[in-house]
């Protein structure tokens, strides 16, 4: 059993199966650490520019503030949930690349395991948009549980992919 696990959650009911997956590994005093990755330069597409960009920095600043806020809400209720169940559980939300910031996270704290889920991209949107998940799983210090997509499937039914150790080995 392990003492802390790291749960990447981007809002959507396919990333909190994790957590279901993490306390079964997870001893009895464990600890979770919750994280949300606002990813930098999310501006929506119908914030027009002015010609003097002033408006831009004015929109963006305001939609982040708007995102951070609905972000910290949502990691917040997910947390409280797990408390009031009797979990230690400790909340991060942060801006940059999903996979960099899980990973930097996951060292700083010195977790034992990261246990997230996978949106199961193939193909172009793969190719687009990368995989958080591959790049966590290649370059973690510590193990780290994928939680696969599967439509309709209960976390119960679910396989959960350990990797034991992520590094290759020499």
């Amino acid at each position: 059993m392990l003492n802390h696990v790291l749960i990447p959650l981007d809002g959507s009911q396919l990333a909190e199966k994790a957590i279901d997956v993490a306390k079964t590994v997870l001893k009895q005093q464990g600890k979770m650490t919750l994280l949300t990755v606002v990813p930098q330069g999310s501006l929506p597409i119908f914030a027009d520019p002015a010609p003097d960009g002033l408006h831009v920095v004015e929109a963006e600043a305001s939609y982040l503030e708007s995102v951070d806020s609905d972000v910290q809400a949502y990691i917040d209720r997910v947390a409280k949930n797990l408390q009031l169940n009797g979990y230690e559980v400790a909340v991060e939300v942060a801006g940059g690349d999903p996979a960099d910031v899980i990973l930097i996270l996951a060292e700083k704290t010195h977790v034992d395991m990261i246990v997230m889920s996978t949106h199961g991209r193939s193909g172009l949107d793969r190719l687009l948009f990368g995989s958080v998940t591959n790049k966590v799983v290649n370059n973690s210090h510590c193990p780290v549980i994928v939680v696969p997509n599967r439509e309709h499937a209960k976390v119960d039914d679910m396989e959960a992919i350990p990797v034991t150790d992520p590094r290759p080995a020499v």
